[in-house]
């Protein structure tokens, strides 16, 4: 007997068959027109917007219209930044061509490179603002609370200050603590400011001792040499600077060394009657080569002689009112400009 094998018919159970192929192909056919009439409609949109024929749409409106784009790279992440640029994207985007949002990044970098040093120097102007209003308000509020428990002051500095035998006083750190303790408690300052504790010790001293009523601002020109290095010291560091206070035999004519931003400024400070002449400017101009500074300032209350003024011209030196002493970083930075 002869056997003959049975031809295998072939395993067509894994493919299309004729009919079912048709209809994939046409279905993958329609989604790439519906995608490439979404990519049309979108660049549409965009264009109207950039002409003005349309608003600007929201944000989830965006990131709708964006993603029809199919830009190889977009992420929703980039939406703001797409929105900011509508009228650069509009006439950059090609309905017909595969764009990369890379390359249209490239183009408005130095756009946004401006946008964003704009956007940081408005934030900061609005910052130094709500710093000087806040500063004020703390210095306000200070005087009224002082005024308020002036008794209770007068009180705990007789029993922390004292003098020896020789007439010195004792106790100064302990009343440092308690003014430190009294300005914290109830005037509660900015969070940001670095005060100079010292300094108000030593104006409280001056107000209990006098006219209790007398306001804080308005007795520069009765204050000591030394209580104004320290009425300059506290300006400067609330304003965001390390200071060091200088003032002493042998500080070559720098009363406050001052520095942010790797910024070293040699300072002499001049509470005058009169106008401040040549030799501050000589001093100070001095000091900061010895102290090894970048810039040489002298801050006064009053005015400088004509003098002077030419004589810094010359050398370089910034000479300032104390009322612009808080931007001081600013007024360096125009002097250079």
């Amino acid at each position: 007997m002869i056997y003959q094998s049975k031809k295998q018919e072939p395993d067509n159970s894994s493919k299309f068959n004729n009919t079912e192929e048709q209809e994939w192909r046409a279905r993958v056919k329609n989604f790439g027109i519906q995608r490439k009439e979404l990519k049309h409609h979108s660049v549409s949109v965009i264009k109207s917007i950039a002409s003005g024929k349309i608003p600007l749409f929201s944000k989830i409106e965006a990131e709708e219209i964006f993603s029809n784009l199919r830009l190889k790279g977009y992420e929703s992440q980039y939406t703001e930044v797409l929105l900011r640029n509508i009228p650069e994207l509009s006439d950059w985007i090609d309905p017909n061509k595969e764009q990369y949002i890379s390359e249209f990044f490239c183009i408005i970098k130095p756009k946004e490179v401006a946008l964003r040093a704009e956007n940081e120097s408005k934030e900061k102007h609005a910052f130094d603002l709500q710093r000087k209003t806040d500063l004020d308000s703390f210095e306000q509020r200070l005087s009224i609370a002082f005024e308020k428990h002036q008794k209770i002051l007068l009180k705990k500095r007789r029993q922390i200050l004292w003098k020896n035998d020789y007439g010195i006083i004792k106790g100064f750190d302990k009343w440092i603590k308690e003014v430190s303790e009294f300005i914290n408690d109830v005037v509660q300052p900015p969070v940001y400011t670095n005060l100079n504790y010292e300094y108000y010790a030593n104006l409280f001293n001056k107000w209990l001792g006098e006219d209790l009523k007398a306001q804080h601002n308005s007795n520069i020109k009765e204050m000591s040499g030394q209580e104004f290095e320290f009425y300059c010291y506290n300006i400067l560091a609330n304003a965001g600077w390390t200071v060091t206070h200088n003032g002493k035999a042998g500080d070559q004519g720098v009363d406050l060394i001052s520095v942010i931003n790797d910024t070293k400024v040699a300072i002499q400070c001049k509470r005058y009657g009169n106008s401040v002449g040549n030799k501050a400017v000589q001093e100070i101009y001095s000091g900061k080569n010895f102290e090894e500074c970048d810039i040489a300032v002298v801050v006064s209350n009053a005015k400088f002689t004509a003098s002077a003024v030419q004589l810094a011209r010359t050398l370089g030196v910034l000479l300032i009112d104390v009322s612009e002493l808080h931007q001081l970083d600013q007024l360096i930075l125009k002097n250079q400009s």
